[in-house]
């Protein structure tokens, strides 16, 4: 379990799972933003999105009102009931992680974990 940070209003941030890593690289091409330091993803810091239990997450450390300008990749894959599951990592203005939306399509909670993309 990983620990869980306060950040503000009662949410709480916490450090990416290993599972989480590997899908922010594989959406992020592999390689880092400019702006962030080599080996980033291990102290990256997310808050969970009140998202109904899909699984989506904002990054804590690039929090900004700047929003959401581009998607640097996405990929499909089904959950353990057999319904879509779509996960995009979205950048903000300044070309850095502002979340991992996931969406599954039918609208309930994700039964089984995020799948790494095939």
């Amino acid at each position: 379990m990983s620990e869980e940070l306060p950040f503000q209003s009662g949410e709480f941030a916490r450090l990416l799972t290993s599972n989480e890593k590997l899908i922010v690289s594989h959406l992020l091409g592999g390689s880092t933003p400019v702006g962030l330091a080599e080996g980033w993803l291990d102290s990256a810091t997310v808050i969970p999105m009140d998202d109904g239990g899909m699984g989506s997450l904002r990054f804590a450390s690039t929090d900004s009102p700047r929003g959401i300008t581009e998607t640097s990749g996405e990929y499909s894959f089904q959950d353990d009931d057999g319904v879509e599951v779509l996960v995009s990592l979205n950048l903000n203005e300044d070309g850095l992680p502002f979340e991992l939306d996931v969406w599954k399509t039918d609208f309930q909670p994700l039964l089984g974990e995020l799948k790494l993309p095939r």
